[in-house]
């Protein structure tokens, strides 16, 4: 529901620049946490105005102080093919040290709360909190600009050279 919400003033950017608006159909991926890897992901089917589909696969590698976001923009018919080839590519992430969540201290408020909430409950049990609440908001955030960059640079339009 709040990706549908930030889609309201997603289009209206898109409008501004000229590029075609976009309509979150549902999940493609639901939320759900990744142990192999320990990272929440989730994929969101779009549609844009001609008709295209387009899937969002969104990923959040934790870390003490935040996270890092990484989308794949892929079709329908390539996310299944393309979703190994993605977590490869991103198996060896690491941050720089004394900063892996895995560093955890008493008293960093966002680790505090992210992992024990997600290995729990996925993305609900991190907006339970207030905390979690701003986190998730900052990740559909992230996520969305991501998107949107990636879809610009799908659906620009060609300029002709000029002579």
């Amino acid at each position: 529901a709040s990706l549908k919400e930030s889609q309201t003033q997603s289009n209206d950017m898109r409008r501004k620049e000229g590029l075609p608006t976009l309509e979150i159909l549902g999940w493609a991926i639901p939320p759900r946490y990744d142990r192999e890897n320990k990272r929440l992901e989730w994929g969101t089917l779009i549609l844009d105005e001609g008709g295209g589909r387009v899937v969002n696969v969104s990923t959040r590698i934790l870390g003490r102080s935040g996270f890092t976001s990484v989308t794949l923009v892929t079709s329908p018919d390539a996310v299944q093919h393309d979703l190994p080839d993605f977590k490869r590519a991103l198996k060896d992430f690491e941050y720089v040290s004394g900063e892996r969540y895995s560093e955890w201290r008493e008293g960093d408020k966002v680790a505090a709360y992210g992992l024990g909430a997600l290995v729990l409950g996925g993305a609900a049990a991190v907006a339970t909190s207030k905390l979690g609440f701003k986190a998730i908001g900052v990740a559909v955030v992230g996520a969305l600009v991501a998107a949107w960059a990636g879809l610009k640079r799908l659906f620009r339009r060609r300029e002709k050279p000029s002579a």
